[in-house]
């Protein structure tokens, strides 16, 4: 599988589209993100920060994003 250089601004934008319409075509309330622990922390937050303010915007004041962080101790 590639790798995708997340922090490029502009793949960063472009994976917040991908997963806003996502959002807006299906409704739901929620999703699990996969493999956070190997995304850079500012690049999640951002990305986060990002579906949060879309997904309040379209009224869904609960959304949950669920991140898979398991891992060795460095994670806890």
């Amino acid at each position: 599988m590639k790798d995708i250089n997340a922090n490029n601004p502009q793949v960063l934008s472009a994976l917040v589209k991908v997963y806003q319409y996502w959002i807006a075509l299906s409704d739901c309330d929620g999703f699990r993100i996969d493999a956070v622990k190997h995304v850079p922390w500012e690049v999640s937050r951002k990305f986060c920060g990002a579906i949060r303010e879309y997904t309040e915007s379209i009224g869904k004041e609960n959304f949950l994003l669920l991140g898979e962080v398991a891992g060795g101790t460095e994670m806890a």
